[in-house]
């Protein structure tokens, strides 16, 4: 099974010059734990997660996304193995990470999480969530 097969393309993602309560209330608003960050080219630059926005206590505050974000610890290709992503996600204790359409060109096309895996396991072979992540 292959990332394509399973990645939320519908995720919403903001742009580094916007405000990072206007990032909060997207995490908020879609009940969000990361929030990819892009160019106007829609190159990944980064991530903002919710721990990283409760910094910011007032509603209005001139601070833009780039100054607080972080690089993800794990970007996802297309044609990556399910299996060996989420492999690496758990080990990076990583619940989402980005995906991009090559490491090269780094072009956001949405982001893949461990339900999405889940749900994709749950559908089409229940008994594998009796195995350890390691025996898939």
């Amino acid at each position: 099974m292959r990332v394509e097969e399973i990645a939320n393309f519908e995720y919403p993602s903001v742009y580094e010059d916007e405000t990072v309560t206007k990032a909060r209330a997207i995490l908020r608003d879609f009940s969000l734990r990361m929030l990819p960050i892009t160019n106007l080219e829609k190159r990944l630059l980064g991530v903002i997660t919710r721990r990283d926005v409760m910094i910011i206590s007032s509603s209005k505050s001139p601070i833009k996304v780039r100054g607080i974000m972080t690089y993800p610890r794990h970007v996802a290709q297309l044609g990556d193995d399910v299996y060996q992503t989420v492999r690496k996600m758990i080990k990076v204790d990583e619940w989402y990470v980005p995906l991009v359409n090559s490491f090269k060109e780094k072009v956001l096309l949405g982001v893949i999480g461990l339900e999405n895996f889940i749900d994709q396991i749950i559908r089409h072979g229940p008994e594998k969530l009796a195995l350890p992540v390691s025996r898939l």
